[in-house]
């Protein structure tokens, strides 16, 4: 008797999350780089914004931390689909934004360097002597010919505080040094070392405001220098997080157009079917048990032996299994008694 031995092998899919990268639609490792580079060109944005006093850097560095959170998650759970579309539209909003900003800050640099022209005539000072000292507000001249010396005031020059204004106002006046020898003869010195005295302090004081405007305008030339080298630099980096944001969307989308071999789509805990196209049935499988004839005789002359060997049942009188040794004796003996018979009836 022989025995035919079954074996059924059953295939199934190996879960998703078991799978490599490099099985699937996308490499993780590049999302995963990618979105640590939105990270560093947001932290440079971030600092360079807040040198330069920039709105628009403050933005894009909150637009660059969406697509490295999406890319995040897109790197660390790669077998759930939904990620690698969020990836996609957090990295078009960030292309989008950068471009705004872009311009924005163009247009900002381009005020930089016109408020920096009109301060570069005001950067230096020249340094002079009390005694060779010529004040742009007030002209004092003296001449032997003429012995007359005018004080007049100049309106181009920048205004004097109104502090000083009110304290000493000067107005054209003409002095005659003849006036002076009168007022020397009449005993008049100390009305002249007076005046004298209130021209010098004028002179002075005039001298001291002109300083402080010029220290405090050459301060603000060196902020202002400093913002605009920042905002270049924001610029820059702006430049850098728009076209590396059009590369994310190109990876992602790619990544999102893509069909995975295997029908299955994870999205979040839920698992689902996409549809199937011009795909062929698969093709009936035959049942073992009642397709295989040779089995199904097997099974039949297995279950007569049963029947035969089994001294219970009430059919124990039918003839045992022989061998083949009894077989040819039984044979033998039934062409003897053929024999026999055949004489007995010849006679």
């Amino acid at each position: 008797m022989t025995e035919n031995v079954y074996v059924i092998k059953i295939k199934t899919k190996p879960p998703l999350s078991s799978l490599y990268p490099s099985e699937r639609r996308y490499s993780a490792s590049t999302v995963g780089g990618m979105s640590l580079v939105h990270l560093i060109l947001g932290f440079i944005s971030l600092i360079s914004s807040t040198v330069a006093m920039s709105v628009p850097g403050h933005i894009l560095s909150l637009a660059c931390l969406v697509p490295f959170v999406a890319g995040f998650f897109a790197w660390r759970r790669w077998y759930i689909d939904r990620n690698i579309s969020i990836f996609f539209y957090g990295s078009l909003f960030s292309s989008v934004v950068a471009i705004i900003c872009s311009v924005v800050i163009i247009v900002d640099v381009t005020v930089l360097i016109s408020a920096k022209q009109s301060l570069q005539s005001l950067k230096t000072l020249d340094a002079h002597s009390v005694e060779d000292f010529t004040n742009d507000t007030h002209n004092i001249t003296s001449s032997k010919g003429n012995p007359e010396f005018s004080v007049t005031e100049d309106h181009d020059s920048p205004k004097i505080n109104e502090s000083s204004e009110s304290l000493v106002t000067l107005e054209p006046h003409e002095f005659n040094v003849s006036d002076f020898h009168d007022g020397i003869r009449n005993g008049s010195d100390n009305n002249l070392k007076e005046e004298k005295t209130m021209i010098l302090k004028e002179i002075f004081q005039v001298l001291h405001q002109k300083m402080d405007v010029l220290l405090w305008r050459k301060r603000d030339f060196a902020i202002l220098s400093d913002r605009i080298l920042m905002t270049f630099n924001l610029l820059i980096a702006s430049s850098f997080e728009m076209f590396w944001s059009m590369m994310s969307v190109q990876v992602a989308f790619h990544g999102m157009k893509t069909l995975p071999e295997s029908g299955n789509v994870v999205a979040g805990s839920k698992t689902t079917k996409l549809p199937l196209q011009k795909r062929k049935p698969p093709a009936p499988k035959p049942d073992i048990l009642n397709h295989d004839h040779r089995m199904s005789e097997n099974l039949q002359n297995f279950a007569t032996l049963q029947d035969l060997t089994d001294v219970r049942l009430p059919r124990s009188r039918l003839p045992l299994p022989e061998s083949s040794r009894e077989s040819r004796e039984r044979v033998e003996r039934f062409l003897a008694n053929q024999a026999t018979h055949r004489i007995v009836e010849g006679v």
